[in-house]
């Protein structure tokens, strides 16, 4: 019996001894948030829901700033096409003024207007639209603009969804395997 008794006080000491070990390793990794700070904007880090005019950065793979984009302001029912590139019927145009700035060390990013989708509160994601128009301001970005160290790009990208759908998100994706929330639309 003293064996037995002794046995089940050695198991509840290491449980608790291994609880206490547990929830101090848990506050040494929880990172002290000083008024005014944000919490997990990091170096290194976008903020999760950037607003339009917050500019979010794409990081190379070795860590550093390779370009930042910041969507500027954007028009839904957006009018400024050519005659021939009406939205088809039930939908509508939403497009987006975007500056794309390169801070890559080395070599240039390059942008294409293929590389932003708008994400809509129905979760439909919708590419750029095939789209012509002479008076677009800044010019539609048809061609794809390679960006050295130092260079900046604003063009206008066209989406077409359904009339009146909620927006949620525009997204770039600089490279492959790289998806940028550049602005979170949601109550726009």
């Amino acid at each position: 019996m003293r064996k037995l008794l002794l046995a089940l006080f050695a198991a509840l000491f290491l449980m608790g001894s291994t609880a206490t070990l547990v929830a101090t390793a848990q506050d040494a990794a929880t990172p002290d948030v000083e008024a005014g700070e944000v919490a997990g904007l990091a170096e290194g880090t976008n903020p999760v829901d950037p607003a339009i005019g917050d500019a979010v950065t794409f990081f190379g793979e070795d860590g550093n700033s390779a370009g930042a984009a910041t969507a500027t302001e954007f028009t839904r029912g957006w009018e400024d096409f050519d005659e021939f590139s009406e939205p088809e019927n039930g939908y509508e145009y939403v497009a987006f003024t975007v500056v794309v700035e390169s801070t890559i060390a080395r070599g240039a990013i390059d942008v294409d207007n293929f590389d932003f989708s708008l994400q809509t509160g129905a979760g439909y994601l919708w590419g750029a639209a095939f789209v012509q128009s002479e008076t677009a301001d800044p010019p539609l970005l048809e061609d794809s603009v390679s960006l050295a160290s130092g260079d900046s790009e604003e063009f206008t990208i066209v989406f077409e969804v359904f009339e009146g759908e909620p927006l949620a998100h525009l997204f770039w994706q600089p490279d492959s395997g790289v998806l940028i929330t550049v602005a979170q639309l949601e109550g726009e």
